[in-house]
Formats: C-alpha cells, sequence, structure tokens
C-alpha cells in the first residue's frame, strides 16, 4: 500500500460576525452581599461552648437548648465553619 498523504492542519477561520459588545446588564454587575447571618456571635460562640461541654450532643439538642431559630443543619454548620466536625462514635464489639 501506498503511504497516506500528509493531512494539512486545520486552520480557524474569523467568524464573519463581529463580536458582540456586552449588553448595559453585563457592565453594571456588581458585588452582592453575603447573606445575613442567622445566628449572633454570642450564639455561636454558646453552640461551641455546648459542644466542648457535651461532645456528643445532636444538633437538635443543641439548638433546643439554647432556644435558637434555627435548623439543626444550620448548628451544624456554624460548628463546621468553627472547625468543630461531629463524628458518630465507634461501637465497641462485645
Amino acid at each position: 500500500m501506498p503511504p497516506r498523504p500528509a493531512i494539512p492542519p486545520r486552520r480557524c477561520t474569523p467568524s464573519p460576525h463581529p463580536a458582540t459588545p456586552p449588553s448595559p446588564r453585563q457592565e453594571e454587575v456588581k458585588e452582592r452581599r453575603p447573606r445575613p447571618r442567622l445566628t449572633s456571635r454570642e450564639e455561636d460562640a454558646n453552640i461551641r461552648r455546648a459542644v466542648q461541654e457535651d461532645p456528643f450532643t445532636k444538633a437538635v439538642a443543641i439548638r433546643d437548648r439554647l432556644y435558637l431559630n434555627v435548623t439543626p443543619e444550620t448548628v451544624r454548620n456554624h460548628l463546621n465553619d468553627a472547625g468543630i466536625h461531629h463524628r458518630i462514635p465507634a461501637k465497641r464489639s462485645s
């Protein structure tokens, strides 16, 4: 068989359409404010203190004990932000 001829590399051709300018809305994009916190710094400190006193306390119990109007997930998120990650203790086999 004869060798195949070399295929020339493809070249990109410029688009026949000019680049569209950004819309006025895209130019006015402002930096958004973060979502407001549901708990105060004092409440966050109380959440951390509750976990330090009893590390195996569940988020629901912490919320109920501190009378917080947030979900247990919010309590867990605040603990995670503070570097406290909940782990389920391993069960001993008897």
